[in-house]
């Protein structure tokens, strides 16, 4: 029984081995690699701009695809014909962008909604120089190919429409009979994208941006699936992408595909100024200089942005209220004013332009009502016609007022006469004044965009609000940033800091009136001890006086000790001052210092005296001194004992080289005396030197060093000249 149970343990045991699972030392595999046909789109001019955003557009698109699939992919770029032969040779995996509109039905699989995105361009015969856009003449009677496919067709007849074109639309089932017929002169232009093309036609303008899709054979429908699935995982869990995509690239590509019709600049260079006119100024909105009269503001400033891109000129016009305002327009004072659009009956027949930009409107509230209340009345300034309105729809439960004046509509909510207010963010950034109404508060997440355009009235040019319209299209949406951002900078006011920075402010206006009461202070003493300190200053006068007479004194006292010491033509110490201070210098010398006499006898010197003059002669001597002093440390005492007769001191701590540093100087000076220029010529004198050492711990007595060293003169002068003799005991 024992056995038995061992047993069934060890097959217990075998049997869990068996399920847990293996460890595998295989690599992951490796990413499937897309090969994806696109055709080339190389055309001249501003074309290049709006090609690399819808290339941006589709790539992006592409990247998040590959999130989802985890294929790596790369891009063949070729012929459209290139493309679909290497699509049937296995060669690429996938082609866009591309509409199944343009291939026979069953013959490729195409991808589901609308993954990719292409330019619809206007081509003709590339031997057809005469069709122009920008002369609807050449087009009038003109047939345009168009794919069988209705959005095309309809995008096709609204574009010619707009330019005024004269022209027909003729259908065809595939891209390969669109392009035949245009070469077979069935018709004169084609609309199609660049994947339609053969190469052989001419580019004239663009039409619009289409949706497009991805197209691969029957033996890639597994990957179609996957591609499929993608797409739909994109949609289904992030919906803002795709609308995020478009506003970073399809839209500045239609920008740059913004064109002026011949009728319309026609138009613009016959256009009379166009008065927009104002219900009144609103802080950052529009305003009015009191100084010079110039109007600026948000309003203005895109106003000038559209003279600058149509050359239409706008004038602004400010009136005092809403009514009168209408009342221009009727009667023909202003031809438009910004509006918000509501389809308001009493305005049906007026005219109205795309949205040009969307401002922010921010709910104001009392701080003790709930910010998730639904408000009961609402009351909202007024700057732009049907804005009223608009919130009255946005808040269908509550009654909605306008008042003129921001600051009475806080002052109204504040009161408790209505529950909110919607103020534009410009206003509120530029002007911080709502944190003055203490008992308010911002709602910044309810905020509201508000989208204004401009109002024509109804007897206006049609043509005016389509010219306006094609503006919008190439307006840059950075410039209308910046206008917004520009005119929502804070002004730097007293209330600005008092709303901004009230404790910094209040620190800042106490620290002012205490320097000026200090200041205040500081003169009344000052005025008090005026008098007290004249008095002081007359003393210390008197003072500075003697002071000043014992200064000279003493300088008096300096210039007659030096004059006494020093030898008035050389600057060198006299004999006796040289005496005197040479002793005292060897009497405090440590004994483990030396000391080295010179005495320099000038050879020659007296013949160049005689044959030159004493005036020569003197300059020898002072350009000798000079020499000396340039060349010797700054511890060596020099003096003339007179005639040409000079005497040094060096002294040094000793180091067993006080004898050949003395002769090492000794060499120096009679080479330079052998070199001395004087006033420009050679000096012509020589130097015999003799010199005397007092070795460290030897006696220090100036007369016997005196004696020695004139000794070693006597003899260099016996002997030789020009020389240096060392006095040896």
């Amino acid at each position: 029984m024992h056995f038995v149970q061992k047993f069934y343990h060890i097959l217990l045991c075998f049997a869990v081995l068996l399920l847990l699972p293996a460890h595998s030392t295989a690599e992951p595999p490796a990413y499937q690699t897309i090969r994806i046909g696109v055709a080339n789109d190389m055309r001249p001019g501003p074309a290049n701009d709006a090609i690399r955003l819808m290339a941006s557009y589709n790539s992006s698109y592409l990247a998040e695809i590959a999130k989802i699939t985890h294929w790596q992919y790369e891009y063949y770029r070729g012929s459209a014909a290139d493309c679909l032969q290497r699509l049937r040779d296995g060669q690429l995996d996938l082609i866009a962008p591309v509409s199944g509109a343009a291939f026979p039905p069953g013959k490729y699989l195409f991808s589901n909604g609308h993954s990719c995105a292409a330019i619809l361009g206007l081509y003709t015969d590339e031997n057809d120089s005469q069709i122009t856009a920008d002369r609807g003449a050449t087009l009038d009677g003109a047939t345009i190919g168009v794919l069988n496919d209705n959005d095309l067709k309809n995008r096709l007849h609204f574009f010619a429409k707009a330019n005024g074109w004269n022209v027909s639309i003729r259908t065809y089932p595939s891209s390969q009979e669109l392009t035949a017929g245009l070469h077979r002169g069935e018709v004169q232009l084609i609309a199609c994208t660049v994947f339609n093309l053969t190469g052989h036609e001419r580019w004239i303008t663009f039409v619009d941006t289409i949706p497009q899709q991805y197209m691969t054979d029957a033996a890639h429908a597994s990957l179609m699936e996957q591609l499929n699935q993608a797409i739909l995982s994109i949609e289904m869990t992030n919906p803002s992408f795709e609308t995020r995509l478009k506003r970073e690239y399809l839209d500045p590509s239609i920008y740059k595909m913004a064109r002026y019709s011949e009728h319309q600049q026609a138009f613009i260079r016959t256009s009379p100024t166009v008065r927009v006119v104002f219900p009144g100024t609103f802080s950052s909105l529009i305003q009015q200089s009191k100084e010079f009269g110039n109007i600026y503001g948000i309003s203005p400033d895109i106003l000038t942005l559209l003279i600058n891109t149509t050359g239409i000129t706008f004038q602004p016009v400010i009136t005092d209220s809403v009514e009168s305002a209408g009342q221009m327009l009727r009667d023909g004072r202003a031809e438009a004013a910004f509006a918000v659009y509501v389809n308001d009956p009493k305005l049906q027949m007026m005219q109205f332009s795309n949205n040009i930009f969307w401002m922010s409107f921010t709910p104001i509230f009392r701080r003790t009502q709930a910010e998730s209340a639904r408000p009961e009345s609402i009351v909202v300034p007024t700057c732009y016609a049907g804005l009223r309105e608009f919130f009255q729809r946005l808040n269908p439960q509550a009654k909605v007022v306008e008042i003129n004046n921001p600051e009475e509509c806080l002052y109204a909510v504040e009161q408790g006469l209505y529950d909110c207010t919607y103020l534009p963010q410009p206003y509120l950034s530029k002007n911080k004044n709502v944190l003055l109404h203490f008992q308010l508060k911002i709602a910044d997440p309810a905020t509201v965009s508000v989208p204004l355009c401009l109002m024509f009235r109804a007897d206006a040019p049609e043509m005016l609000c389509h010219t306006v319209n094609t503006a919008l299209l190439g307006l840059p949406q950075n410039q209308l940033t910046q206008i917004i951002q520009h005119n929502s900078t804070p002004d730097v006011s007293f209330v600005y800091l008092l709303s901004q920075h009230p404790l910094a402010l209040t620190v800042g206006l106490l620290l002012s009136f205490i320097i000026l009461v200090t200041a205040v202070f500081l003169i009344y003493r000052h005025r008090l001890e005026q008098e007290k300190n004249h008095a002081l200053t007359l003393r210390e006068l008197e003072l500075q006086q003697a002071l000043d007479a014992v200064e000279i004194l003493q300088e008096d006292r300096d210039n007659y000790k030096r004059n006494a010491e020093t030898d008035h033509l050389t600057g060198c110490l006299n004999k006796a001052a040289m005496t005197m201070q040479c002793q005292q210098i060897l009497d405090s010398l440590p004994e483990n210092w030396t000391a080295a006499f010179f005495i320099i006898d000038l050879d020659h010197f007296k013949e160049a005296n005689d044959t030159y003059g004493h005036q020569h002669g003197d300059d020898i001597l002072i350009e000798f001194a000079a020499m000396l002093r340039g060349l010797l440390p700054p511890r060596t005492h020099i003096g003339r004992f007179g005639g040409d007769e000079f005497t040094l001191l060096l002294i040094e701590e000793d180091t067993g080289t006080s004898e050949a540093y003395a002769r090492r100087i000794a060499e120096i000076i009679l080479e330079q005396t052998r070199g001395l220029i004087v006033c420009g010529a050679p000096g012509n004198v020589t130097a015999s030197i003799g010199i005397a050492i007092i070795p460290a711990g030897g006696k220090r007595d100036l007369a016997t060093i005196f004696r020695q060293a004139d000794r070693a003169l006597y003899n260099v002068k016996e002997t030789c000249r020009d020389n240096y003799e060392l006095y040896q005991h």
